[in-house]
């Protein structure tokens, strides 16, 4: 999964490259462009598509978005930088 993804990435923007170059220089006398835009939505299908597949066999695990010290999926990762300084502030109640 770790290759297929950079591999498919760099297909899916050739296809997009290729769909530029056919539109600028058959100005629609072919259907050259079409093919190339039809090409890179059936790779962006079929990527989604196996990431989606990968995890539902677990070979890929979703780590969740950490939000301040809410987290969906793991509980003990935090997330570093200043503004999560700000939101643990945030979330702590104060005491008198």
């Amino acid at each position: 999964m770790h290759i297929l993804v950079p591999i498919a990435s760099v297909l899916i923007i050739g296809s997009m490259a290729s769909a530029l170059y056919f539109m600028m220089h058959d100005r629609g006398t072919t259907q050259k462009m079409v093919w190339s835009l039809a090409t890179r939505v059936g790779l962006s299908i079929a990527l989604f598509l196996s990431i989606l597949f990968a995890h539902w066999m677990g070979w890929i695990q979703s780590t969740g978005i950490a939000f301040g010290r809410l987290s969906v999926a793991h509980p003990h990762v935090k997330p570093r930088g200043p503004t999560c300084m700000l939101m643990d502030a945030a979330l702590v109640p104060e005491t008198q």
